[in-house]
């Protein structure tokens, strides 16, 4: 039985969309949907750099990584400051 290659970043993705889903739907936490996203960011950029590196003149690869690069830190951003937001609004609620 062959293995695609791109299996495991495809059950990867799928279990990353479900922590969103998660969060959107059920959890009804910002935490779980922006951590969702967050971890997906990884898959993208592996794999681009992982092509880049095979052929360093496909700068394609390495734009696109860069941008995933970019929602990464994002995603790091906006997840402390719903942290933030939470603990502040968890002590205006608990008073």
């Amino acid at each position: 039985m062959e293995v695609n290659e791109l299996l495991v970043p495809t059950i990867l993705g799928g279990i990353c969309i479900l922590i969103s889903i998660y969060g959107l739907a059920i959890a009804k936490d910002r935490k779980y949907a922006l951590g969702g996203l967050f971890l997906y960011s990884f898959i993208p950029i592996s794999h681009r750099m992982g092509i880049f590196l095979e052929n360093p003149e496909d700068y394609f690869s390495l734009v696109t990584a860069l941008i995933f690069v970019c929602q990464f830190y994002l995603k790091v951003y906006f997840l402390e400051v719903v942290g933030k937001m939470n603990n502040k609004t968890h002590h205006l609620i608990s008073n």
